[in-house]
């Protein structure tokens, strides 16, 4: 099932104080980006690129921050803007004095997926979510908060109108 933004900062405060803080930022960066799990839990150090970057040209000069997915399922080198100022200054926090060539949260997809599992358990979650959730939640979420579904297939990086109505829900 889509998690709601709600439940995420719930999971993602008590993942931040009873397992892991990395955890639960990581799951606050993978509903803001619509995140696949492979995507997430490969995310470098380098991968984010800040407002005073080089890099940013043009138009995504004006962006926070812009995270750089150099393999996805629909192909290379593809990005994907922060939108939120605080994702982007948690992101940022996740880069200081680190190596550009490491892992950005250190988890893995199995990792996160018990991480996820484990704030189930905390909250007695019977239907217990998984990272896709992550993907479901935001694509709903922007949805709801009047995104068109094209402009929501662009952000997730969806191919197909058929498989991004997939992960929309119409209502709360």
């Amino acid at each position: 099932p889509p998690i709601s933004w709600g439940l995420l900062l719930l999971f993602a405060n008590w993942l931040r104080g009873h397992r892991s803080k990395a955890a639960g930022a990581a799951l606050v960066v993978g509903f803001h980006l619509l995140l696949r799990g492979g995507e997430l839990a490969g995310l470098k150090v380098g991968d984010g690129v800040f407002a005073e970057d080089d890099r940013l040209r043009g138009e995504e000069k004006t962006a926070r921050a812009v995270v750089v997915l150099k393999k996805t399922k629909t192909g290379k080198n593809q990005s994907v803007t922060v939108l939120d100022d605080r994702v982007a200054e948690l992101l940022r926090s996740w880069t200081v004095g680190r190596g550009k060539d490491e892992l950005l949260f250190g988890r893995t997809h199995t990792t996160l997926l018990k991480d996820i599992k484990e704030a189930c358990a905390a909250y007695k979650l019977e239907d217990p979510y998984v990272l896709h959730s992550l993907r479901h939640g935001g694509a709903t979420k922007l949805y709801l908060d009047g995104w068109s579904v094209s402009d929501i297939m662009q952000r997730g990086r969806w191919a197909e109108a058929k498989s991004a109505r997939r992960y929309i829900q119409e209502s709360r």
